[in-house]
């Protein structure tokens, strides 16, 4: 029998074979686990579709965000605003009905309309919470996004929310895709150049900074298409898809997805939404470590 995992007493990675164990230290040990990556095992061996859920700590975070996503879908329809799974959540849903096994968060995203108005109900909402609060401070230069948090745990157990913002324009090729993508980044860097040395700056008092980088770098303040802008992602946060912009058509009109035995609001075109994020999200990736324990995404 071969294993590699993480020893849960140090930092080091453990490799079982046949009951011989190595403990390999630090980046030694991430190097010979990423290298070595037994991504083609997997593959041959393991439906990713029905690998096991979590156990233990891990899947008592998950439970404790799914209750929180109950809410949080109670909250946004009681306030009319609209919101989808998006990123790991929604490949989970798709992939796993429910949490990827090794995910420690769930992401959402939301128009920055109904994400500003949500961002002071949860202010207001969560201020004598005995369980969740919200972010005020940055965490890096381009960490700006909505983080609620748990209080029970000792790792950063959070709920993320994303805005996305529209653009002056419906349609663009593939190569003006590129080109705006491209923009979006570098509108992404400014901010972070601006805030790179920056510490205890409150999140709520650099929303005019992001909306005059935005509107200056990005939309060259032009006003926002009126049938159906195009979408892309904001500068709040480094979004990790391959195209930062995308059409109307592939998030609305939203649809509904099960996940942990509820349905939610997700993207119209999901498969497409998940191959801008993964490409192939249907294959173990390269390597599935992080410095809170074993994931893939």
């Amino acid at each position: 029998m071969f294993k590699i995992y993480l020893d849960k007493n140090s930092p080091r990675i453990v490799i079982n074979f046949f009951g011989i164990k190595l403990k390999l230290k630090n980046k030694l040990s991430m190097f010979l686990y990423q290298a070595s990556s037994h991504k083609h095992i997997l593959e041959k061996y393991v439906d990713i579709k029905k690998v096991n859920i979590a156990t233990g700590e891990l899947r008592n975070a998950q439970l404790e965000l799914k209750s929180f996503l109950e809410y949080f879908d109670e909250l946004s329809k009681r306030n009319n605003l609209k919101y989808w799974l998006d990123s790991g959540t929604l490949l989970g849903a798709v992939r796993h009905n429910g949490f990827i096994p090794w995910d420690d968060d769930i992401d959402i995203c939301m128009l920055r309309d109904d994400y500003e108005k949500m961002h002071t109900i949860l202010l207001n909402e969560l201020k004598n919470n005995s369980n969740w609060y919200v972010r005020e401070y940055f965490v890096n230069p381009t960490n700006w996004q909505i983080r609620i948090i748990s209080k029970k745990f000792k790792q950063n157990i959070g709920f993320d929310i994303f805005p996305v913002d529209k653009y002056f324009d419906s349609n663009f090729t593939e190569q003006e895709q590129n080109n705006i993508t491209n923009t979006i980044k570098k509108a992404s860097e400014c901010l972070k150049k601006k805030y790179s040395h920056a510490k205890n700056i409150k999140i709520i008092d650099v929303k005019k900074d992001i909306a005059y980088i935005q509107r200056k770098k990005i939309l060259y303040n032009k006003i926002p298409a009126q049938n159906k802008p195009a979408l892309f992602w904001g500068i709040d946060f480094p979004c990790d898809a391959k195209q930062l912009i995308i059409h109307y058509d592939m998030v609305f009109p939203l649809k509904e997805i099960g996940f942990e035995g509820k349905t939610y609001p997700c993207p119209n075109n999901i498969d497409g939404y998940l191959k801008n994020f993964y490409s192939n999200y249907m294959e173990f990736p390269s390597y599935i470590i992080n410095d809170s324990g074993l994931r893939c995404e």
